[in-house]
């Protein structure tokens, strides 16, 4: 027995004789790793020892480890987006102690009204909170949140907007480096106000490619309804018109709902059309008049509107069916009918969805045509973003667009060559597959994963380990796959949590660290990842 042995031992014996002192001194060494390997458990069993004797270092101690506890899995919670009540507290606690990433995690909770009530004061004061701290991307990702608020947000301080841009951007951070140059470039618009959306739309009518995938992109992610009603967009007046016909989120107001429908109306909006004839017909909100009811009856049935079937309709349709029996030319007649019932039932699931979005109040409004629209105008003047935006919509067929995957190489290989990483790693997806035209040829893919990789594109990181790992195109190179696996884990990438967990337990391309893989594991678990609970059960992780 060595003599740091004979010092333990002799610590544990003494603790065991009711020492408080020895149970303190012996609870730090495992707490610290002082002459043997840290081992928390038995760590916290010496200090709760020492500290129910009254032991006011043992108490201090084990706060400190429950707050590192704490700490631990809110940083989990944050990289896996996680948000139940649990995982807020945590953050909340953590970012209290200082934790840059829990306090931006909050800021984007406020920012976003995710489990809170929306509040953009306090997501700012997060924000700030963060990005004061230092000048990793942590604190770079809350300085461009800062810089976007007081760009685009509620109180708009350009010169504040660029103080925090070119802190990150000092820091060589992407986000911050573009939004710099746009600035020098006079590229900036307080474009986020409801009075400048009709100028950034403008600006988009007048050619300006920036301000066509802006609002394009505005479009895509949704953009308040009363403002998109107010531009001109027939979806969302006719949805104003619904809100108000119906009390949903404003006072109710049958006038103020005939107003809109005959907006949506005037520009083809064929169910607008159908309402407003109803209207008409019902003298709701307006004088009655059958004349004009019919006129708005039949445009909206000449441009192709169906008539929802009604839960009365489809009530008795199927109590008549099941009381009386069909004779043969009942049958005959019925079978004419249902692709007509179809359609009707089809149009009512439609109006349902729409009404249910409406109900609810959401503020925001996509509109994935006019988004369309306005990413094809960019790209077709050489708007990077635009054309990779077009690509992803080319490749999954959304927004009115035919699904096209050769149309879809064609834009997204334009993006990539721009150095667009989210065109370089779907392109490298693309020949690594074999698919929009191209043939499989996995070299050419590595090429344009690693392009994205190096960019810290955290899906092309972990595909990219995942080649190294297996040897396709490149050679076998574990040690590799672990730096991908790791630099994809650390931006919450799941697969690649599980993958790095992997290496940690079997001791691929790096020393073995059951804990280590116990850790990744359950981070992937907590970003959903079904396959890390398998292998979790698997190699029955609970018992470690």
């Amino acid at each position: 027995m060595t003599e740091k042995e004979d010092e333990l031992k002799n610590l544990e014996i003494a603790a065991d004789d009711g020492d408080t002192d020895a149970s303190y001194e012996l609870g730090m060494s495992y707490a610290m790793g002082h002459d043997v390997e840290i081992n928390p458990s038995r760590a916290r069993m010496w200090l709760s020892i020492a500290s129910d004797k009254g032991h006011a270092g043992a108490t201090a101690q084990l706060k400190i480890m429950d707050d590192q506890s704490v700490i631990d899995r809110a940083l989990r919670y944050c990289r896996g987006g996680e948000y139940s009540g649990y995982a807020m507290q945590c953050c909340r606690k953590a970012a209290d102690l200082g934790y840059a990433e829990a306090q931006l995690h909050l800021g984007n909770c406020y920012s976003r009204g995710i489990d809170v009530d929306q509040d953009h004061k306090i997501a700012v004061k997060w924000y700030r909170k963060a990005a004061e701290q230092g000048v990793d991307y942590i604190h770079n990702m809350a300085q461009c949140r800062l810089g976007l608020y007081h760009r685009r947000g509620l109180e708009v301080d350009l010169k504040e907007a660029l103080k925090w841009y070119r802190k990150a951007a000092a820091s060589g951070y992407g986000e911050a480096v573009k939004a710099v140059r746009e600035y020098h470039e006079h590229k900036w618009q307080k474009f986020y106000r409801k009075e400048t959306w009709a100028l950034l739309k403008s600006f988009a009518e007048q050619g300006n490619p920036d301000a066509q995938f802006d609002f394009g992109e505005r479009c895509r992610q949704g953009i308040n309804i009363e403002w998109l009603a107010e531009l001109g967009n027939l979806q969302a007046q006719y949805g104003i018109g619904i809100r108000y016909k119906n009390g949903w989120g404003v006072e109710q107001n049958d006038k103020e709902a005939v107003k809109w429908f005959h907006k949506a109306a005037e520009q083809g909006h064929v169910t607008a059309q159908f309402k407003l004839g109803d209207c008409y017909h019902r003298g709701i909100g307006v004088e009655q008049d059958l004349k004009e009811a019919e006129k708005w009856r039949h445009k909206a049935v000449e441009a192709g509107y169906i008539v929802p079937l009604s839960p009365e309709e489809e009530l008795l349709n199927r109590v008549s069916e099941s009381v009386n029996p069909l004779s043969p030319e009942e049958l005959e007649l019925k079978g004419m009918l249902e692709e007509d019932l179809q359609k009707r039932r089809k149009a009512a699931d439609y109006e349902r969805r729409q009404m249910k979005f409406l109900m609810y109040g959401k503020r925001l409004m996509t509109d994935h045509k006019e988004a369309v629209k306005w990413f094809r105008q960019a790209a077709e003047q050489g708007h990077a973003d635009a054309q990779c935006r077009l690509g992803v919509v080319y490749g999954s067929g959304i927004g009115g667009v035919k699904q096209d995957k050769k149309e879809a190489t064609k834009w997204l290989r334009k993006a990539a060559d721009q150095g667009v990483a989210d065109a370089q790693h779907r392109l490298g997806v693309h020949y690594l597959r074999g698919i929009g035209g191209v043939a499989r040829y996995p070299t050419e893919a590595v090429k344009w994963f690693r392009k994205a990789a190096e960019q810290g594109h955290a899906n092309a990181q972990c595909v990219l380990g995942e080649m190294y790992e297996q040897g396709i195109s490149v050679d076998f190179d574990s040690e590799e796959a672990v730096k991908w696996y790791t630099k994809a884990a650390a931006q919450g990438h799941s697969r690649a949590q599980l993958k790095l967990g992997s290496c940690y337990y079997s001791g691929s391309g790096i020393g073995m660290d059951l804990e280590a893989a116990k850790y990744w594991v359950e981070a992937a678990i907590d970003n959903g990842n079904d396959d890390a609970v398998r292998f979790w059960r698997k190699h029955k992780f609970h018992k470690l």
